[in-house]
Formats: structure tokens, C-alpha cells, sequence
């Protein structure tokens, strides 16, 4: 496991450089010119063009760097499959289905290609030693993606090479880049300082409890993410009430999630341990619980605040924000990695992303006042408060249960807890989550 994510974080800086700022900047040229078909297949195919450059760049100066450090000859095989995710970036399109709004699309394929994976990973990896299986079955989890993205493609824009212009969009893809890269600095360095002052096995505890706790953190973080292209049409057309309403109700229901699931993770992570990784991997369960709190302020820097700064052409002040946190982070690494190892980078990332959260947010307040009102904290602060009652309750009562019984049993009775009292206190997010529910399976 400790290979593989030091490899996978290798690789991560050069898809970085292939990527640019496309992505997020991609989603809000799209949006705001999709109602004129000739513009947006014009955006489109300046966008590509532009990417496949950067592809090919980021692939020569991968190639220059495995051959030229000799530091990284243990990981070559692994480094080798892993370059098919630069490669095949040139196809990594996903911001033109963002842009357009099709969700239940990305949906689809995602959870298609997903089981696919998962399928192979069950059939093909029996054993330790086939770790370089298991690398190509990582990489088809993203390549596949990329595959079925260009298969659909004509359905939403087209290439049009006529009068093409660049020029127009470099300033703010650097902008966006320099923004990419700042943010994925400080959430790569962990396992980059990890993989050279420490040991395979804390990269390994340290990459694992780091998914446990982003699986929860990238959904979420998703929620407010399909707001961007919402977001960028409501900017441009000057409709700030609508904006305004939008983001509040996004904000109320990632707090509704993110902070019962931080304080359910904390008590339950011993188990979720034992049942995801085993008896071996004991050590992640205190580094998961350090880093469930980056629930909390991921979602409010990634989901919230990103969003904000980047519909509303802030997109240097969200640069300015996650430099700063890269900073921090960096600092605190090198500080708190040698004597704490695996808990001392998760301390350093928890810190950082709290950080970020509060200058975006600070920052997003001259451009749109939030209110949330006291009784939405109470209501939610009520119900997290018997939740952990009765996760405690659990936990003891539990004890001579099996651990995945037990695991089971604590994720339900606290989920029932909270989403009770929010109900019966009337909270009115709730209340219209529910009914949207309804809604849906009724169709």
C-alpha cells in the first residue's frame, strides 16, 4: 500500500502540469457560453487543443525525471504504469459534462467503471505479489472515465478549429494553475515527506486512513461542486438573491453532513479499521480520527468557498488562500512528521485546511453575507450531541458483538439519532431533504 500511493503521488505532480487550471476554469467558460453553441464548441476545442499540449509537455518531463533521479528506481515498474494516467489526461474531460450539467451522466459512468474495477480487484488480486496488477486496475479506475468521456462527447459540443484565439484564456488558466497546484501541494506533501523521512508502512497507515476519511470529504465537497456552473450563470446574469439563497442552502446541508459524520467517524474508527484493512492496519484507526476533521473544513474551503471565489472572478484571492495554506503545511510537516510520523502529518493537514477554510471564508463575506441562523446551530448541535450518547451506549453494549455487527449497528442507531431529533425539532433542511427523497422514489 505504501508503494503504491508513494507512486500514485509521484505521478500526481506531472498529471498536475498536464492538467493546468483547465478543469475549474473549463466549467465556467462552458457554462456561461452554452447557450451559443459556435462560442461554446470554440471554447471547447481551444481548451482541448491546449491540454493536449500540456499533455505531452508533462509526458517529456516525466520520462526526463525517471530516467535522470535514480532516488526513484525502486518504484520504476510502479512509475512506469502509473504514467498511463499523464498520457491519457488528454481525454480527461469531465469539466464539459460539469458545464452542461449533466450529473446523472458523470453518475452513470462513474459508478459503472467503479464496479468494473472492483470486479477485477476481487478476480485478479489474490496476494501481495500482484501489486503491479493491482496498479492497472487503479489506472483503468480513472482511464475508463476518460474513454467513455470522448465516446459521448458529440452529443453536448463538437471541435470547431475556425478562428480560433488562446490567448484570451491563458491568464486565467495560470491563475487556476497556480491555484491547482497550491492546493494539491499541501495535500500531496504529506505523503511526498512521508515516503522520504519515513517508512513504507506509515505511508501505507497514512494513505489509508486518508481515504476512509476523503471518501466522506469528496462526496460532500462534490455537493457544492455541481454548483459552479448554477453559480457562474447567476453571477453573469446579475441574479445575486438567487445566488445568495443558493449558496445558503448548500451550506446548511454540507453542515448537516459533515458534522455528524466527523464525530460519528471518531467514535467508530477502532472498527472501521478492523473491518476495512485488518488487525495490521490498527495504527490508522488514531490517524482517522485525527483526520476526520477534515469533513468539516474541506468541504467548507472546497465546497463553499472555492465555489465562490471562483463563479465571481476571484479567482486570485482563492490563489493567494491556498498559498498561504501550502505554506503552513509545508512547515508543519517538517516539523511534526519526525517525531508523530503518520499522526504528525495528519496534524498538519487538519491545521492547514482549517486555516484555508477561514481565509476563503473570510474572504467570500464582501462578496455574499451568509446567515445561517441560531436555531439551524442549535438543532444540529442538539442532535450530534445525543448522537454521540448513543454511540457511546453502543460501543459498550457492543462489546461481545462482532466487529462488523457492532460497526453496523452503531452507523444505524446514530444515523437514526441524528436525523430524528433534526426531524422532530422541524428543521426545515431536513425536512426538504426528506421530501426531495420522496419525491424521487415516488418517480
Amino acid at each position: 500500500m505504501g508503494d503504491i500511493a508513494s507512486s500514485q503521488n509521484i505521478v500526481t505532480y506531472f498529471v498536475l502540469i498536464a492538467s493546468l487550471g483547465i478543469a475549474p476554469y473549463g466549467v465556467r467558460i462552458l457554462a456561461q457560453k452554452r447557450s451559443n453553441i459556435n462560442l461554446c464548441n470554440r471554447a471547447f476545442t481551444e481548451l482541448f487543443i491546449i491540454n493536449g499540449i500540456s499533455t505531452i509537455a508533462a509526458v517529456l518531463i516525466y520520462i526526463i525525471v525517471i530516467v535522470w533521479f535514480g532516488a526513484l528506481s525502486r518504484l520504476e515498474s510502479l512509475n512506469l504504469i502509473f504514467s498511463t494516467l499523464i498520457v491519457f489526461n488528454i481525454f480527461n474531460i469531465d469539466w464539459v459534462y460539469q458545464a452542461m450539467e449533466e450529473y446523472r451522466y458523470i453518475a452513470y459512468r462513474s459508478l459503472v467503471i467503479k464496479i468494473i474495477s472492483l470486479f477485477m480487484l476481487l478476480v485478479f488480486v489474490k496476494s501481495r505479489d500482484d501489486i503491479y496488477v493491482y496498479a492497472w486496475i487503479v489506472c483503468f479506475g480513472t482511464v475508463g472515465n476518460y474513454l467513455l468521456n470522448m465516446l459521448y462527447l458529440k452529443k453536448y459540443v463538437c471541435f470547431n478549429f475556425h478562428q480560433l484565439s488562446f490567448r484570451q484564456h491563458f491568464t486565467s488558466i495560470i491563475v487556476f494553475f497556480a491555484s491547482i497546484v497550491a492546493i494539491e501541494l499541501y495535500s500531496m506533501i504529506d505523503v511526498t515527506m512521508l515516503t522520504y523521512f519515513t517508512d513504507s508502512a506509515s505511508v501505507g497507515y497514512y494513505t489509508s486512513a486518508s481515504k476512509i476519511v476523503k471518501t466522506f470529504t469528496g462526496t460532500i465537497t462534490a455537493i457544492g461542486a455541481v454548483l459552479l456552473p448554477r453559480l457562474s450563470i447567476y453571477y453573469v446574469k446579475g441574479e445575486m438573491l438567487n445566488y445568495k439563497n443558493t449558496v445558503e442552502k448548500m451550506l446548511k446541508l454540507i453542515l448537516i453532513l459533515t458534522v455528524p459524520a466527523t464525530i460519528g467517524i471518531c467514535f467508530v474508527a477502532h472498527d472501521i479499521v478492523i473491518v476495512m484493512f485488518g488487525e495490521e492496519f490498527l495504527p490508522t484507526s488514531q490517524t482517522i480520527q485525527i483526520l476526520s476533521f477534515l469533513i468539516i473544513f474541506m468541504t467548507l474551503s472546497g465546497g463553499i468557498g472555492a465555489q465562490i471565489l471562483q463563479t465571481t472572478n476571484n479567482e486570485r484571492s482563492y490563489l493567494i488562500a491556498v498559498c498561504e495554506g501550502a505554506i503552513i503545511n509545508v512547515v508543519l510537516n517538517s516539523i511534526l512528521i519526525g517525531p508523530f510520523r503518520q499522526n504528525g502529518a495528519s496534524i498538519a493537514s487538519v491545521i492547514t485546511e482549517a486555516v484555508v477554510a477561514i481565509m476563503m471564508l473570510v474572504k467570500c463575506k464582501p462578496i455574499v453575507q451568509i446567515q445561517l441562523g441560531k436555531r439551524f446551530a442549535f438543532d444540529v448541535a442538539f442532535a450530534v450531541l445525543f448522537m454521540s450518547f448513543g454511540l457511546m451506549i453502543c460501543h459498550m453494549i457492543g462489546s461481545n458483538m462482532s466487529t462488523i455487527c457492532r460497526l453496523s449497528t452503531e452507523i444505524l442507531i446514530g444515523s437514526t439519532i441524528y436525523f430524528g431529533i433534526l426531524l422532530l425539532r422541524k428543521n426545515n433542511e431536513m425536512i426538504n431533504i426528506c421530501k426531495k427523497i420522496i419525491q424521487k422514489i415516488k418517480r
